[in-house]
This record gives C-alpha cells, sequence and structure tokens, in this order.
C-alpha cells in the first residue's frame, strides 16, 4: 500500500553515502486548532496517517494554510525566518553503510556523534 503523496512509511530520507552527505533539516511546527478546516477528520487509519500532508482524494485539503507552509514560499531573509520560535534548521549529515560492512563494525559499541 503505497501513499501518493507525503512521507512514506519508509520515509523519504536521502540515502547517503559511507563519507556522509551534508543536509539542512528545516522543522516548521504550526497550530492545528487554529489552521484546521471545518468538516475534516485528521484522523486517517486508512490511509497511514499522510492525509496530514495533502488531504484524502475527493475531500478536502486539511490545512487552512497552503500545502508546504511556510516552505511553499521563497525564503527571503533566513535571519528573519529562524528568529520565529516555532521553526528550526540543523545541519545533518546522512551516512549509508552497506549492510555487510555495517555488521563487520558493529560489535555492540555505540559511541556515536549525535551532535553533529
Amino acid at each position: 500500500d503505497h501513499r501518493h503523496c507525503g512521507l512514506p512509511d519508509r520515509l523519504l530520507i536521502p540515502k547517503g553515502n559511507e563519507h556522509g552527505l551534508d543536509f539542512e533539516l528545516w522543522v516548521a511546527v504550526t497550530d492545528h486548532d487554529r489552521d484546521a478546516v471545518e468538516g475534516v477528520d485528521i484522523r486517517d487509519d486508512d490511509h497511514g496517517g499522510s492525509m496530514s500532508y495533502c488531504g484524502i482524494l475527493g475531500q478536502k485539503y486539511p490545512d487552512a494554510r497552503p500545502m508546504g507552509f511556510p516552505f511553499d514560499r521563497k525564503i527571503v531573509c533566513e535571519d528573519t525566518f529562524l528568529s520565529f520560535s516555532n521553526i528550526h534548521r540543523v545541519d545533518v549529515k546522512i551516512h549509508h553503510l552497506d549492510k555487510h560492512d555495517h555488521d563487520d563494525h558493529d560489535h555492540g559499541d555505540h559511541d556515536h556523534d549525535h551532535g553533529h
């Protein structure tokens, strides 16, 4: 069962590589109570929760704000944009290790640097 929008169960994260690929992770939290569309049921057990991203086919989009808000528009001044307490950006490095390589190196020592 594949979703037609939103994040699939396996997520939609770049694969990375063994050396790590640098990315920026952006998060914006909005107030559903203020932005909810009347008459739309946000419980979505039949679609795996993806309706919260793009709605259910044939029904209203569940958010009064545009799809993708606030990333649906050009960010003119990143410093001003990031000054809002509900928006955050963090630099991340995504690694992909071949399962065989990972099994050879994983001996129960999980001393990883989670801060970068």
